[in-house]
């Protein structure tokens, strides 16, 4: 189970640092990364980064341990550099190369890496791709699990594995495995078949067409089969003698033991024994048997009484061979179990005087060999203060038998501690007498703040304003969080738990499903979305679901989780902010076809007549010298006139510059810097466009125009800057007005409230769905950045 959670902790941290790797991170997935960053920090795997070429970028603690280099010796270092020489070593880079290029699907492969202090260490590397936004690859990352250990307990077993070939080869006869079935179909027989039956074991093996029933003598068949059955119906071993027909058509007498394979729930399952050949006993008895029959008459109550006692002697001689030789096998086999368990395992007497320790238990405390152990109390192992509790269990382990995960806080050699969790058993003799005591026990030190760590995060879940919820492939509900059980109008989770997600979401939402969703997180994506749910009102509300799978250790999907967020009033604020948009939009319409009119207006009535009246004063100008009072008076008419000309040009060109009407957006601003250049102590001007719209929408020119109109003459009248840069530019679908100064600069949050020019540039960024920037800084100057939708005028005014 342990191994299990290992694996699925692997894919875990490998799914959430792709995970952090390509997404945006904003306030809440900040808590995430720092969550994330924390699990990396205690990871018993060890945990790096490389770019494409296979130098290492990040290691986290664990793998410092394992390949006992710092984080600075290993960062910059080729993932190969602590590799020992070989063709693996020299086959890394220009495999790192094919993944970058090809990307073939992800596989965990075995090496060797040499440790900093000399010593060999065997390791798995389960690995990633990391990918930018873009999707493209810019490194990898690896999951490194120290399998030493694991590779010598696999070399150990398949020595005894070996060993146990060895002997089931030269045992005197036949270890079978087989069917309980007449025709009696072996599933294994060992390699003295031959010697025995003159058949090979393959002959005699399933689907061969030969069983073994087929060998035994039809005189015997009915016999053989009774006894075997009463002794499985008892669920007792069972021992019989019969003769066989060999290969070659002789009868040979065999003796048989065997016993059933039950399985946990009492099924048979099979039967296994030993055949051996006693034909030559058989043999010897009938010889035996014609000699005695002579003297039979004499000596039959001996004879009777010897026979017996011999049978009865050499079955328990053989019945105690076969015992020592299990008991013998069952020694070796539980004391390799021990001393390869990842837990601790204590043997003490009655008086819980230790026995015996594993090399777990010797580790845990940091004794430097298990003998050590043996003479001392078990009390001593855990603190003072959970002694008393430790020794009144173990008076109840007398009574109970039996006792299961105990806790208590363990006591190391250095006097550092550690937490423990404990199983204890009572050992009996053949006679049912207690005589020692087992105690099993494990670290749970890192398990305890995983589930210190799990209940915070429970009760963050439990407490969140958001729904948290779970779902089976088949689509029925396994978890919910209490905000969303109220969304679906539960009083708790458990009126959710096991109904079905069609309940809370429109018909369509299951072909979205099975065709969009689920397909994606097959391939280790997760899914987000707007999707139409119930809630607890009876009525559909919009919601955004944010889904990611739930995958076993081989990286099936197994369920889907979701992040489900209620997006109703974020709608209805658009649907406000759309409409009170539209009526701006119209009301800016509205005004600036009123000044258009009014310019008009002002172009053909009031200008026309004071042009008339300019032209008629130059027509009466009195003759020079004739009257220096009349010719005084007369210029002083006409400088009003002109400044009058000029003032109506300036209030025409505030209330709808002709320019723009006429000529478009480019040529107005460009008429307002050359306006502009005309004023006393004017900056120079500079005015760069690139654009490949003719003309646009008219609000939206309008807009543009006033905006410029705005910015420039503020930077001209007050920034105090000897340049002004205006850029006018268009990228794809987007325009965008930039007006910088390198002047006094000025405070946003201290603009008084009586000027109205950055709030009229904000108010019509606001209303035509733009985005404004405005940089300031005092004595460094201003920078005024807009952008909006290039659209272009349908035709042209």
């Amino acid at each position: 189970m342990r191994d299990r959670d290992q694996d699925k902790s692997k894919e875990v941290l490998i799914a959430e640092l792709v995970e952090l790797r390509e997404r945006t991170v904003d306030e809440s997935e900040l808590v995430e990364c720092r969550r994330a960053a924390a699990v990396l920090q205690v990871a018993l795997h060890g945990v790096h980064e490389c770019d494409i070429e296979g130098r290492i970028t990040f290691v986290n603690p664990s793998q410092e341990t394992i390949t006992g280099y710092t984080a600075d010796e290993l960062l910059g270092m080729y993932v190969w550099d602590p590799m020992p020489p070989g063709p693996q070593k020299d086959a890394l880079p220009a495999y790192f190369r094919y993944l970058a290029t090809e990307q073939p699907r992800p596989t965990p492969y075995f090496t060797q890496y040499v440790h900093k202090q000399g010593g060999i260490i065997d390791v798995r590397v389960d690995w990633n791709y990391v990918r930018n936004p873009k999707g493209e690859v810019t490194g990898f990352v690896s999951i490194m699990t120290d399998v030493t250990e694991e590779r010598k307990v696999q070399f150990a077993l398949h020595e005894n594995q070996r060993r146990l070939s060895t002997l089931m080869s030269n045992l005197p006869g036949i270890a079978y495995r087989c069917q309980n079935h007449p025709n009696w179909q072996m599933e294994f027989v060992s390699s003295g078949c031959h010697s025995l039956t003159g058949y090979s074991a393959s002959q005699l093996s399933v689907n061969s067409g030969l069983t073994y029933g087929d060998l035994i003598h039809s005189d015997d068949r009915q016999t053989v089969w009774q006894q075997t059955q009463a002794a499985l119906a008892e669920r007792r071993p069972f021992q019989i003698e019969y003769r066989i027909r060999t290969a070659n058509g002789d009868e040979k007498w065999v003796w048989e033991q065997g016993v059933g394979v039950f399985s946990e729930c009492g099924e048979l399952q099979a039967i296994e024994g030993f055949i051996a050949d006693i034909t030559s006993r058989k043999q010897t008895e009938q010889q035996l048997q014609q000699l005695n029959e002579r003297l039979e008459q004499r000596v039959l109550k001996r004879t009777a009484r010897l026979t017996e006692t011999n049978d009865r002697l050499r079955a328990e001689m053989e019945d105690r061979r076969l015992a020592e030789q299990a008991l013998q096998q069952n020694e070796s086999k539980y004391r390799a179990l021990v001393e390869s368990s990842p837990d601790a395992v204590v043997l003490s007497d009655l008086d819980l005087r230790i026995l015996f320790a594993s090399p777990q238990a010797a580790q845990q405390h940091s004794i430097q060999h298990p003998d050590e152990f043996v003479g001392r109390c078990v009390p001593d192992l855990v603190i003072e203060e959970d002694r008393g509790r430790m020794q009144a269990n173990a008076a109840r382990l007398l009574e109970e038998g039996v006792q299961r995960n105990n806790r208590y806080t363990g006591l190391r050699q250095d006097g550092s501690t550690f937490a423990i969790e404990s199983s204890s058993a009572l050992i009996r003799d053949a006679a049912g007498t207690p005589v020692a005591m087992m105690v099993v026990y494990r670290d749970i030190t890192e398990r305890m703040k995983t589930e210190e760590k799990l209940t915070i995060f429970r009760r963050f879940v439990e407490a969140a304003t958001q729904g948290f919820g779970m779902a089976n492939l088949d689509g029925y509900i396994v978890y919910v969080n209490p905000f969303l059980a109220r969304l679906y109008g539960a009083q708790c989770p458990e009126e959710v738990i096991g109904n079905h997600v069609s309940t809370y979401y429109p018909a369509d939402y299951m072909v979205r499903r099975e065709r969009e969703i689920i397909p994606a997180l097959r391939c280790g994506q997760y899914w987000q979305g707007e999707q139409m749910m119930a809630f607890a009102d009876g009525q559909m509300h919009p919601t955004i679901h944010s889904i990611f799978p739930v995958c076993d250790d081989q990286g099936e999907l197994l369920r889907t989780a979701a992040i489900i967020t209620d997006i109703t009033d974020l709608k209805r604020s658009e649907a406000r902010l759309t409409f009170e948009q539209r009526a701006l939009r119209r009301m800016l319409l509205a005004s600036d076809h009123e000044r258009r009119l009014v310019t008009y207006d002002l172009h053909d009535g009031v200008a026309q007549q004071l042009m008339g009246a300019l032209m008629h004063f130059h027509c009466t100008r009195p003759d020079q010298g004739s009257n220096p009072r009349a010719e005084n008076a007369h210029q002083v008419g006409v400088d009003a006139l002109q400044r009058a000309a000029a003032e109506l040009r300036r209030i025409m060109n505030r209330l709808r510059t002709p320019v723009l009407d006429k000529f478009g957006l480019v040529d107005a601003i460009e008429d307002v810097a050359a306006q502009l250049r005309l004023l006393p102590d004017a900056p120079i001007i500079e005015f760069h466009h690139h654009v490949s719209f003719k003309r646009l929408e008219s609000t939206l020119e309008n807009s543009l125009f006033r905006i410029a109109q705005e910015a420039m003459s503020n930077a001209c009248r007050h920034s105090q800057s000897d340049r002004v840069s205006v850029k006018l530019t268009q990228q794809d679908d987007q325009v965008t007005l930039e007006v910088r100064d390198w002047g006094t600069g000025f405070e946003q949050d201290e603009i008084p409230k009586n000027r109205f020019g950055v709030e009229g540039i904000r108010e019509r960024c606001r209303v035509l769905g733009g985005m404004l920037s405005i940089k300031s800084s005092l004595g460094k100057g201003t920078t005024i950045r807009v952008t909006f939708p290039a659209i272009e005028a349908t035709e042209h005014p």
